[in-house]
């Protein structure tokens, strides 16, 4: 199971906090997958790479799928 969501781990206090990857992380693995792998994209309205940093998570998450 390959898992993309918007987190902000990483990120200073003033984004605030991160609450979707640990729900998600927890409702998969109550539901019985325990293969989860994370990829991270985090882009606002200021990113200036908002484009490199979705190629980056698309080639991140190719890469995990082909040892899936």
């Amino acid at each position: 199971m390959i898992r993309t969501t918007v987190p902000l781990c990483g990120l200073p206090p003033s984004f605030g906090a991160d609450f979707q990857r640990p729900y998600l992380d927890n409702w998969l693995r109550w539901a019985g997958i325990k293969d989860v792998t994370g990829i991270q994209f985090r882009p606002n309205l200021v990113t200036a790479t908002g484009a490199e940093d979705r190629a980056t998570a698309h080639d991140q998450a190719r890469d995990v799928a082909k040892n899936f």
